[in-house]
């Protein structure tokens, strides 16, 4: 039964699993870099959208209470929700829409359209 067979394996075949090897090794590690840096991005604008909002609503907060000081009355002081929502719209439909201002006009009438749903909808749960 001593047919043919070779003892050695051929010189290709050693190099042919090496590229292979080092393609997928290659392959993973760009891909896990693209996800880690996606979400390294997200992470980033939730932060700074987190961030912006909390400090419009502070300045916010700040003038309805001097107003409130100077004349007398209460002003209303939405909760921060609502803040963080409108720049979380905001953000995304000013990324969505591109540079023809008609585009960017329609998203931001979309924006205030939504963030006046919101405000109602806040307004009649604090009424109940």
């Amino acid at each position: 039964m001593s047919g043919n067979i070779p003892n050695q394996i051929p010189l290709w075949v050693p190099i042919i699993c090496v590229l292979l090897g080092s393609g997928i090794t290659l392959a993973s590690s760009i891909v896990t870099t693209i996800i880690s840096k996606r979400s390294e991005e997200r992470r980033h604008t939730k932060t700074l959208l987190i961030g912006t909002a909390f400090e419009h609503w502070k300045q916010s907060a700040n003038i309805a209470i001097e107003r409130s000081r100077e004349t007398r009355m209460p002003y209303a002081i939405y909760p921060i929700e609502l803040y963080i929502t409108h720049m979380a719209l905001l953000s995304k439909a000013l990324e969505n829409s591109g540079t023809n201002p008609k585009e960017i006009a329609d998203a931001l009438k979309e924006v205030q359209t939504t963030v006046r749903i919101v405000k109602d909808n806040m307004d009649e749960d604090s009424n109940r």
